[in-house]
């Protein structure tokens, strides 16, 4: 089977999936660059091959409205932020919602476990609840989260809001 008809056979998805080598492509110049680098793909009988960005800016495929040009497809990626440790995202998120309240603060949040952490508060008195914090967070990052006040001397602890 010649080049021709081995990309005449295969789809766009066929075409970008992974072969023999999967992070390398042969360009229509016949330099060999890494999968990420390609943009597009050409079924020109003349020079069949895989598209960098430069080399589609050369040959101007989408301005001629070139008919062998096939475009790289996009995938579809979900949000996995969930995966990831979101400490320093909670923990500013922390510090402009109790910006306005002076009376504790968020010194530090740590990741637990997948979707589960735990901020670490310095305050001078009990008289607050988090319940409105914790349900802001949830809402905003979809992750539980625990509150854990930190027991220092009065000294110590008004010396974190104040220089907070």
């Amino acid at each position: 089977m010649g080049w021709k008809q081995y990309v005449e056979d295969r789809s766009t998805e066929q075409l970008f999936a992974s072969g023999d080598n999967p992070t390398v492509r042969r360009c229509i110049d016949g330099t060999r660059v890494g999968c990420s680098r390609c943009v597009g793909y050409c079924r020109f009988e003349g020079h069949p091959g895989y598209l960098t960005a430069e080399h589609r800016q050369c040959h101007d495929c989408i301005g001629k409205g070139c008919r062998y040009y096939v475009e790289k497809p996009k995938k579809q990626r979900t949000a996995c932020e969930s995966r990831f440790d979101q400490s320093q995202r909670i923990l500013s998120y922390a510090h402009a919602a109790i910006q306005m309240n002076r009376g504790y603060r968020v010194i530090r949040v740590e990741h637990e476990q997948e979707n589960r952490y735990k901020a670490f508060f310095v305050t001078i008195t009990n008289d607050y609840s988090f319940d409105l914090f914790i349900r802001s967070v949830k809402a905003q990052y979809d992750v539980d989260l625990k509150v854990e006040r930190l027991n220092y001397d009065f000294d110590v602890s008004a010396a974190i809001l104040c220089a907070g």
